[in-house]
């Protein structure tokens, strides 16, 4: 069952698609936490706040978001790649989560939120 609040880590280097996904998710009920737009921001963010779910744009400014994908797994939180590079851009040990191609189609933003609990 879904939180009434649920709170989600948003990882995205992009100013314009940060503040999209950030409004989106507000929409649904939930606590964004971050934007993060550097892999140590969201290592940062991964290791020390509460989350219940992360978005992850897997490519971001000085490197990719697995570092904080292994910290999210580690913690046992559920996460999803954001990506334009399609499955061939998310590191093979990690593919078994979901995976949401860019630009962000909000109807498919929602039924994944909803396949997995988050609203």
């Amino acid at each position: 069952m879904p939180r009434d609040d649920p709170r989600v880590l948003l990882v995205e280097d992009d100013l314009m698609v940060s503040l999209f996904l950030a409004d989106l998710l507000a929409g649904q009920g939930c606590t964004v936490v971050g934007p993060a737009a550097t892999p140590a921001e969201a290592e940062a963010l991964a290791t020390e706040r509460a989350v219940d779910f992360a978005i992850l744009d897997v490519s971001l400014v000085g490197g990719t978001s697995f570092r904080t994908a292994e910290i999210l797994i580690s913690r046992r939180l559920p996460f999803m790649f954001l990506t334009a590079y399609g499955v061939s851009g998310i590191r093979e040990d990690l593919r078994t989560n979901p995976i949401l191609a860019k630009p962000v189609e909000v109807e498919a933003l929602q039924a994944l939120l909803r396949a997995v609990g988050v609203v």
